[in-house]
Order: C-alpha cells, then sequence, then structure tokens
C-alpha cells in the first residue's frame, strides 16, 4: 500500500530559483519503491512532480522504464532531445499497442512528401510555402521520384522555388509520387556532433 502523500510546496515569487525565467510551484521526489496515483490518477513509481500556474500544470513521472511527461493538452516540449535508446510512436492495432520507430540522419534533414502527374511529358512541382520556411532550399537536396506506370523519370532541375520531373522515355502522363529532403533551416552545417 502507497503511503501518505508528501509535503507540497508553493512559489509565489515571479520567478523560481530552480528554473530560470519560470515560476515552479511544487517541485518533489519519490522513493517509494512501488507505484502509486497523484493529481489526478496519474502512476508513478520513482520521480518527481513539478506544477506550474502559468498555463496550467505538467506532471513528470521518473521511472526505471523512462520518463513520462504530461501538460493540460497530453503533449511534450523540448528546445533540444538526445536519447541513447529509440524514439518510437505508439500505435494502436488489432494485436495491441505496437512501437513504430523513427529514421534517424547523420544530419538535419526535413522530409516532404507528394503526388504529381506529367503531361506531355514534364511536370513542375511548386514548393509548399510552409514547409520552405522550415528548410533552406538554397542549398542542395534531394528528390527521390517513383513513377506509377511505364515511364522513366528523372529531376531536370532543381530552385529554392520548384523542381521539374521529365520523362525519359514510356508514358509521357504518368502519375508519379516524390519524396524532398532538405537541410532544416539553420541546422546546415550539424553532422554526427558529440553527444551531450
Amino acid at each position: 500500500p502507497a503511503g501518505p502523500a508528501g509535503p507540497a510546496g508553493t512559489c509565489t515569487c515571479a520567478t523560481g530559483n530552480l528554473v530560470p525565467g519560470y515560476n515552479v510551484a511544487v517541485v518533489g521526489a519519490s522513493t517509494y519503491q512501488g507505484r502509486g496515483t497523484f493529481n489526478g490518477g496519474i502512476n508513478f513509481s520513482q520521480g518527481a512532480f513539478t506544477k506550474s500556474s502559468l498555463g496550467g500544470s505538467a506532471k513528470v513521472g521518473i521511472e526505471s522504464s523512462g520518463v513520462s511527461v504530461y501538460n493540460a493538452s497530453g503533449n511534450i516540449q523540448a528546445t533540444s532531445l538526445a536519447v541513447s535508446g529509440s524514439k518510437s510512436a505508439v500505435v494502436e492495432t488489432s494485436q495491441g499497442n505496437r512501437l513504430l520507430y523513427t529514421e534517424e540522419s547523420s544530419e538535419v534533414w526535413f522530409t516532404d512528401y507528394g503526388f504529381g502527374q506529367l503531361k506531355n511529358g514534364r511536370a513542375v512541382i511548386q514548393m509548399e510555402p510552409l514547409f520552405a520556411e522550415t528548410v533552406n532550399l538554397d542549398q542542395p537536396y534531394h528528390v527521390f521520384v517513383q513513377a506509377y506506370g511505364d515511364a522513366d523519370l528523372y529531376v531536370s532541375q532543381r530552385t529554392p522555388t520548384s523542381f521539374e520531373v521529365v520523362v525519359r522515355e514510356g508514358d509521357p502522363n504518368a502519375e508519379f509520387s516524390y519524396r524532398l529532403v532538405a537541410k532544416r533551416l539553420g541546422f546546415e552545417d550539424a553532422r554526427l556532433e558529440v553527444a551531450p
């Protein structure tokens, strides 16, 4: 059985000392080795809990299997994140929840996917404006093309605003898909950096 709840603290200062720039309301640690519940039924075994009056609460459970982080919308946001294990999504299937893993890279790339169709042997694909804000298209970027039909396709030119797909031989009106991979803006030179 779980023991009595530990004391809660309150910070009324404009800026907390523990986390500069933040009003930290409750910080605590637990050495309880079992599992208990805290604040709304969220299960923790051992670790810490923090709550701020600025924009709602955050709940952090540090367990032997990893770290669980919750906020009012159920999301986690960090300036930077480095892990020694895998990063994965938990997805429901007919055989229970399964992990789908992220694809890692030696450099910082962002990817966009799309479809196109040739017209008289050519197609010009315009960059999606919002995606273009996140990458540096003045640097060389990758375009991988897959034809859906009897067509041999290649990318004839790439510019910061568009790229052109051309048929070498085959169906001049074939449908195709593409994968665009470009350097993240502001991270163009990052490659295999030393881990923190």
